[in-house]
């Protein structure tokens, strides 16, 4: 039987965009293309602040879970040589015992993204307006009616992903 195919450009390049939506966010917003006085005299002007978020929003879901899965499914088939225990988080287990964290694997990543019923975007907001993604990503689930909480570190995550032997 045949195995699944996959682009591996494509995985490294979905890696590269991901990362790079990460490196870039704070860059977006706090650059000031257009000054007050020059948006209060052409009102089509606009900065980068608020436009930005909006694309990282649609994108960010999308190259994660495709990450996600084309892990999963190499790492299943034997194709793909993975480190399934290179760290890139950490993990509560049982959010009732949030002194007891273990290691974040990438495997054990892949499953969190892929099962979680929860996502939420760490931003950091600037004194004057704005905000910009931090590099963690929040995954919350439920397994054997026990709520879990992931912490994901994107640059680690990605950083993993291109170090697979393909």
């Amino acid at each position: 039987m045949n195995k699944h195919e996959f682009d591996v450009n494509r995985f490294i390049e979905d890696a590269y965009m991901l990362n790079a939506i990460y490196a870039s966010s704070r860059s977006f917003s706090e650059a000031e293309v257009f000054s007050a006085d020059e948006m209060d005299r052409h009102p089509v002007s606009r900065n980068w602040d608020g436009i930005h978020e909006g694309i990282e929003r649609a994108h960010i879901p999308r190259l994660l879970v495709s990450l996600a899965l084309t892990l999963r499914i190499k790492h299943d088939d034997g194709s793909w040589i993975i480190n399934s225990e290179f760290k890139v988080g950490e993990l509560i287990r049982d959010t009732n015992d949030t002194e007891h964290k273990v290691d974040l694997t990438l495997i054990a990543a892949c499953n969190k993204i892929i099962h979680a019923v929860g996502v939420d975007y760490d931003r950091v907001f600037l004194k004057d307006s704005g905000s910009f993604l931090s590099p963690s990503v929040h995954l919350t689930g439920k397994r054997d009616g026990k709520n879990w909480h992931a912490k994901l570190n994107i640059y680690r995550f990605t950083g993993c992903c291109i170090n697979v032997v393909f």
